[in-house]
């Protein structure tokens, strides 16, 4: 899930990016999902799947929070 999700929503930040006229309205708003899917990605996936395989939470009151 995360190699598939990470280069697919790179890969619509890259072509929107890269090519002027695929730079609408819509298509950042496309971006912006990508963004916000990678950065769910990168922050919480990791974190939940240690919760899962360590059967508990082992990061700390602190990073709870935070994530």
């Amino acid at each position: 899930i995360l190699l598939i999700g990470g280069v697919g929503n790179s890969l619509v930040i890259y072509i929107v990016a890269r090519f002027s006229e695929m730079r609408t309205v819509t298509n950042y708003y496309i971006v912006n999902l990508a963004v916000t899917d990678l950065a769910f990605l990168v922050c919480c996936i990791p974190f939940t799947t240690i919760n899962y395989l360590t059967y508990g939470w082992i990061f700390g009151k602190t990073m709870c929070t935070f994530v």
